[in-house]
């Protein structure tokens, strides 16, 4: 079952449809790492660049970073229509996955916010997903 559900997440990066792509890929494979996700769909479709995703409720907060215009607007694309969600991720999570970016974690917002830009740790998920 999984190499189907692989062969149709890759069939859907490569005909350019980034965004059932990563819609599928998180469906199959449910709480993906962005590490993940990327590492995966670059072998398909452009990922991989120099754009980052920022917290909607907190501008400055990064998701995650290294992406590319096209991921960036798929995966906005599937937010605002309601097909994936982001859910909490512990950090050992992305330490597993071998990637890591070198920023400060945000845990508490301090009242004036943060002087330097943190890094929420979070998953695409699906909805109906349990994190």
């Amino acid at each position: 079952m999984t190499c189907h559900r692989q062969a149709r997440w890759q069939a859907l990066a490569q005909s350019g449809d980034l965004a059932a792509a990563i819609e599928a890929y998180v469906r199959a494979f449910d709480y993906v790492t962005f590490a993940e996700l990327v590492r995966y769909l670059e072998t398909s479709a452009d990922v991989r660049s120099d754009l980052a995703i920022i917290s909607p409720q907190d501008p400055n907060i990064i998701l995650w970073m290294g992406l590319s215009q096209a991921f960036v607007d798929a995966l906005a694309e599937l937010l605002k229509q309601g097909r994936v969600r982001y859910a909490p991720a512990s950090l050992l999570t992305y330490m597993i996955d071998g990637a890591f970016p070198a920023l400060p974690i945000a845990k508490r917002p301090p009242k004036r916010g943060y002087k330097d830009p943190p890094l929420a740790s979070c998953v695409p998920a699906a909805w109906g997903d349990t994190a």
